[in-house]
């Protein structure tokens, strides 16, 4: 563990010190929409599908998803007792312009989980992070299947914050506090969650790029951020911990 993540750690715990932690589900703006499990409205699942398609075929995947695969994918995905989805609105053009998705899982399952969501072989790497992350007392965890926003849309803090704050309300609820994602080291959203007190624990070679897993043993204060803190100040945090990482 790196010293500068224990420095933001420390600054957002201090910086959201007065910040209650709010129960049940925080009011999010209409242009997001959040599930339990699988969505059964067609026009969505097609229009989420197309968004996905399109993210990924651009940089720096570079990847040709079929609409049923990515149907599957998803279905599968979101098939768990404690999934989670949420969705983006876009505009005429792009119905659809953002995304999240993932479950509170037991530890034992991280390694599969991550398997299939790479569409990768278990493999020694997937151990070790497994490994990792038993020796940080991870019991259950917060787990990010995937979580993209299309180019053009990403301005600001809040589409970040409200397509997370449903996985992290929900684990919240169960008990949990730990949470991980993976992404290409050249996305935009990795910066933002290192700022957010998330750390670098692990990279593997998957979808013919370098992935990197980020983790955070608390994600509390993240969570009163997303719930309660103004845009104008959450930039205002992001820049004082860009400094310390």
């Amino acid at each position: 563990m790196k010293i500068g993540n224990l420095i933001i750690r420390a600054l957002l715990n201090l910086v959201t010190a007065l910040f209650p932690l709010k129960d049940g589900e925080t009011s999010i703006p209409r242009r997001y929409l959040s599930f339990d499990g699988v969505i059964s409205n067609e026009k969505i699942r097609r229009d989420l599908t197309e968004c996905y398609r399109l993210l990924f075929s651009q940089a720096p995947w570079f990847e040709e998803w079929k609409e049923e695969e990515v149907m599957k994918k998803f279905d599968e995905e979101t098939s768990h007792p404690l999934s989670f989805s949420v969705i983006m609105k876009g505009d005429a053009e792009f119905p659809i312009a953002g995304f999240s998705w993932g479950s509170i899982i037991d530890l034992e399952e991280i390694a599969k989980r991550i398997s299939y969501a790479l569409s990768i072989n278990y493999n020694e790497s997937l151990e070790k992070i497994t490994e990792y992350l038993r020796k940080r007392k991870v019991d259950k965890i917060l787990f990010f299947d995937e979580l993209g926003i299309l180019r053009g849309f990403r301005g600001g803090t809040d589409p970040l914050r409200f397509l997370t704050l449903k996985g992290f309300e929900k684990a919240r609820k169960v008990g949990v506090k730990k949470a991980i994602f993976w992404s290409s080291k050249k996305s935009k959203i990795v910066p933002v969650m290192k700022m957010m007190g998330f750390e670098e624990i692990a990279k593997i070679k998957a979808k013919n790029r370098e992935i990197i897993f980020l983790f955070s043993p608390n994600f509390s204060p993240v969570l009163k951020i997303a719930q309660s803190v103004p845009h104008n100040q959450v930039t205002k945090i992001m820049k004082i911990a860009s400094s310390l990482s």
